[in-house]
């Protein structure tokens, strides 16, 4: 059973973190803190959630707990990290705006991080681009295609002017630099692009960033906002771990060559092996009980009838025997006088003495 929960628990921890997020309409700004713009259009789609993780606030700075214009309290306080969202685009500002009902107004998206500690939260880069700008508290980042996405009030700022930044890439801390009069914690965020009728504008970013911090929470692939299609940006090449290198090959030793494999002559064939017929046994060799002796003569022994021929289909016969007489020799061990200048494998093993009592039974015999 708790191991089921758990499982469950695992399952919907991505869906109900998803659900917790709500937000305001666009356009709906706090109330006495100007007239918003009711445009949910995402002006810059697959962007990239300018911070790196969530959870992240967005809702006005000025009129916010601790703001300028607020009800008070302080900038850490509780309600300031909540939800739902509420757009801040066209507060009242003194900026002009073609896009704001007014004409003037609040350029940008302000957000808070998860916390309201200071130059910890990391800001990353919206799409691949350039730095085109790096100020007391500013850094533009513009695409390929000419959209410019603006972080201000950031600390420990990681590029220069020029450096060419991916997707993703860490570019500074949310922090409340603000050309030395400090401000709240917070990044404000703006999206310049060309929007027909206007010309090139700070764009309404409230539903590009609703949008992107969705996928966030789902942590669900994105595509790079800003770059066409045809522009093949870092995270769209193959990566270096991915492509096959020679250490990834089967080196030329890792193979089997023809030299590694055990040739037919290297393999020990019949031919090779030495064979019974090869192997000099004590039949093959000459040994000095094998030699017609005079002694041997003198018994009649003929030293022509002493070599059997391997050709030979027949075994030499031995006379019978009786059994038992006098020498305790028996048939089986008595040798014919054709087979006493012959000794096979075993009659060289015998004993001299042995040899001579076989002789002398041999002439009680005759």
């Amino acid at each position: 059973m708790r191991r089921g929960a758990l499982v469950l628990a695992v399952l919907f921890a991505a869906p109900a973190a998803r659900a917790q997020f709500t937000y305001r309409p666009a356009g709906e700004l706090v109330t006495g803190s100007g007239r918003g713009r009711a445009d949910m259009t995402n002006y810059a789609i697959g962007l990239r959630f300018p911070l790196e993780s969530g959870p992240a606030y967005a809702n006005s700075q000025v009129w916010g707990r601790g703001g300028g214009s607020g009800p008070g309290g302080g900038q850490c306080d509780a309600p300031n990290y909540s939800y739902p969202w509420r757009d801040n685009y066209c507060e009242s500002r003194s900026w002009d705006m073609p896009m704001c009902p007014a004409g003037t107004g609040h350029q940008g998206q302000d957000i808070r991080p998860a916390t309201c500690r200071n130059d910890t939260h990391w800001c990353v880069a919206a799409a691949t681009g350039t730095v085109t700008q790096v100020g007391s508290y500013t850094v533009y980042i513009t695409t390929p295609t000419g959209v410019r996405y603006d972080y201000l009030h950031m600390g420990s700022v990681q590029v220069r002017v020029g450096d060419r930044v991916i997707r993703e890439q860490r570019i500074g801390r949310v922090s409340n630099q603000f050309g030395g009069t400090p401000t709240t914690i917070h990044l404000h965020f703006n999206i310049v692009r060309a929007v027909d009728g206007f010309g090139m504008v700070y764009a309404p970013p409230y539903g590009a960033l609703v949008d992107a911090y969705q996928r966030l929470l789902i942590s669900t692939p994105e595509p790079d906002a800003g770059v066409r299609p045809d522009v093949v940006v870092p995270r769209d090449v193959v990566a270096a771990t991915d492509v096959v290198t020679p250490r990834d090959v089967v080196a030329a030793t890792d193979v089997v060559t023809p030299r590694d494999v055990v040739t037919a002559t290297d393999v020990v064939t019949p031919r090779d092996v030495v064979t019974a017929r090869d192997v000099v046994t004590p039949r093959d060799v000459v040994t000095a009980e094998d030699v017609v002796t005079a002694e041997d003569v003198a018994m009649g022994v003929d030293a022509s009838e002493d070599v059997i021929s391997d050709d030979s289909t027949d075994p030499p016969t031995t006379p019978p025997v009786e059994a038992g007489r006098g020498c305790g020799c028996s048939t089986q061990n008595a040798l014919s006088p054709r087979g006493m200048g012959v000794m096979v494998v075993l009659a060289g093993a015998l004993s001299r003495r042995r040899r001579r009592r076989q002789s002398s039974c041999l002439r009680s015999m005759r």
